[in-house]
């Protein structure tokens, strides 16, 4: 947790390249491949791979995964202790602020954030048509793309961490060491 993200080399394991974050990572950075649609002479149809990054110094980073360069960076009021999700509307992340964010992906300007009523460790999800996440109040919140209350529901016991989608069903796993499943029977 020494706030450094390192790339190493798949064949070699030797570093590639190196960056230092301004706090502890305490949460998996993502990783998403995005097509980038130029002109011909521009070098036409391109990849490349970006990874997100929380830190508790409460930054969400953007970096290109193939360089580590820095591609933007958002500033929150809590640390960062869960991992982002992505979605056609956008990026979700929660914060020890209390609130969940959502950024453009192309350049990191805020979409909309919303308070949750307590800190969030635990890491977001996103569905097709929503984000699903959770406090450490044991709040469970259902929002739109656009950043919408949708619904919410309310465990006995905190929620620390990640969520979990398996086969159209959701697990969270509460501190008083129950697992709530929700979701279609058939």
């Amino acid at each position: 947790a020494n706030g450094v993200l390192t790339c190493l080399d798949r064949e070699s394991g030797q570093p590639v390249w190196s960056f230092a974050t301004g706090g502890a990572i305490m949460a998996a950075p993502m990783v998403a491949d995005f097509l980038f649609f130029r002109s011909a002479a521009a070098g036409g149809v391109t990849t490349a791979a970006w990874l997100f990054c929380g830190s508790a110094d409460g930054v969400m980073y953007a970096l290109d995964g193939t360089s580590g360069k820095l591609l933007w960076t958002l500033e929150t009021a809590g640390q960062i202790f869960t991992t982002p999700a992505l979605s056609a509307g956008g990026l979700i992340f929660g914060s020890h602020d209390r609130s969940l964010y959502c950024v453009e992906v192309s350049n990191g300007n805020l979409l909309w954030s919303y308070d949750t009523g307590a800190i969030i460790d635990s890491s977001p999800i996103a569905l097709n048509d929503h984000f699903v996440c959770a406090n450490a109040a044991g709040k469970i919140l259902f929002l739109s793309h656009s950043g919408e209350l949708t619904g919410t529901l309310q465990t006995r016991a905190g929620i620390t961490a990640p969520l979990a989608l398996i086969n159209d069903r959701l697990y969270i796993g509460t501190e008083s060491r129950r697992v709530f499943c929700f979701g279609s029977s058939q």
